[in-house]
């Protein structure tokens, strides 16, 4: 009795330890891997040729696994089964960083929020975006990054199904595996709520008793709308000091006094819901803001920007309308009346015009 105890406790003394380094293997492996994604997203923040700054890269496309494009981003990512193309493995190549695999030998998987991805338009990011995602009771949730673990045998499925979950065995015969085999599906790689089907946005891995009843091993970070933000800042800033900056300046200095700059559009309780045309400043029935969002829209439609309240020798009008080129763009043209002297002032002449677009 005594010799069993011995080999019994030795035992499972070596299963506590490989759990213990299996479980710090993968929280090495996550860290990495959600440094690199937020580093690329900040990254990207600086490419003038990105239209949505704050945009997550695409999961892997499911066809690209097994062959010599794996780790490459697809180029859209809209949610829905069967496809679920917002749930995938972690796009490693795009990232430019190594295929990082868990301890069980597997690459990560990925999960990001529809409204921070190309899901056939151009997500419009800002202040008030929120992460759709939801991770044990944490919301605000952008993105996951899932360590998937060794396939789980479901024998019997009893607590799979106690804990409201679809028991599945989980094959692994895609093409990651098997030269001949298929595109990989989530469902044999993330267990219980992270593999609902359809996919839903609740993702976790805290399941009551799951040390004893495993019903899940997937072990994951993750990255709230708040972070994504804060490491945009400082790219965010040296964008707008190249780009906006410089126009305002300009628009100012065409102003009398120098003085002058285009009003902005209000901030509302969920700027994302606002259409791109109304962008342009105030309109007949907004008031002249001095606070709030840029007076800029990147798609086509109207607007109007009335510049009646100021006190010096001037008065301006203007409109907005497509831009050529790119016709997709909006721009705002404010036509202003500079008087050249006393003279002009009191008989009407010697002004000049001209358009100031932004």
């Amino acid at each position: 009795m005594v010799g069993f105890s011995a080999f019994l406790y030795a035992r499972l003394g070596k299963w506590g330890d490989a759990t213990a380094t299996s479980r710090k293997v993968n929280g090495e492996v996550l860290a990495q891997a959600k440094a690199a994604l937020i580093g690329y997203v900040a990254k990207e923040v600086l490419d003038l040729g990105e239209d949505a700054p704050g945009r997550f890269p695409c999961p892997e496309s499911p066809t690209d696994a097994g062959t010599t494009n794996e780790g490459r981003a697809a180029g859209t990512c809209a949610p829905g089964f069967p496809t679920n193309k917002n749930v995938g493995r972690l796009p490693w190549r795009t990232l430019g960083i190594d295929r990082l695999v868990d301890a069980s030998g597997e690459p990560l998987w990925y999960a990001v929020s529809p409204n921070w991805v190309f899901a056939g338009a151009s997500p419009l990011i800002n202040i008030g975006t929120p992460g759709q995602l939801t991770f044990d009771g944490t919301s605000d949730v952008v993105a996951v990054i899932f360590a998937p673990g060794a396939p789980l045998l479901v024998n019997p499925a009893a607590n799979q199904v106690a804990m409201g979950c679809a028991a599945r065995s989980q094959s692994r015969t895609d093409r990651s595996h098997v030269p001949s085999g298929g595109n990989p599906d989530f469902r044999d790689y993330l267990e219980c709520q992270n593999a609902t089907s359809p996919i839903d946005a609740v993702f976790g891995v805290s399941i009551v008793d799951n040390a004893t009843n495993q019903v899940i091993n997937d072990q994951a970070v993750y990255i709230t709308a708040k972070e994504i933000l804060n490491a945009m800042q400082g790219p965010l800033a040296e964008r707008l000091q190249r780009t906006v900056a410089p126009l305002l300046s300009e628009y100012s200095a065409l102003w009398p006094s120098s003085n002058f700059l285009p009003y902005a559009f209000s901030f509302t309780v969920a700027p994302e819901t606002v259409t791109m045309a109304q962008l342009c400043g105030p309109s007949a029935t907004t008031p002249q803001q001095t606070e709030g969002l840029l007076p800029l829209a990147p798609n086509t439609g109207a607007c109007i920007s009335t510049w009646a309240n100021y006190s010096v020798s001037g008065s301006g009008s203007g409109g907005c309308g497509p831009a050529t080129p790119p016709s997709t763009d909006v721009r705002c043209t404010f036509n202003y009346y500079q008087l050249s002297g006393l003279g002009a002032l009191l008989f009407g002449g010697g002004a000049t015009t001209a358009d100031v677009t932004i």
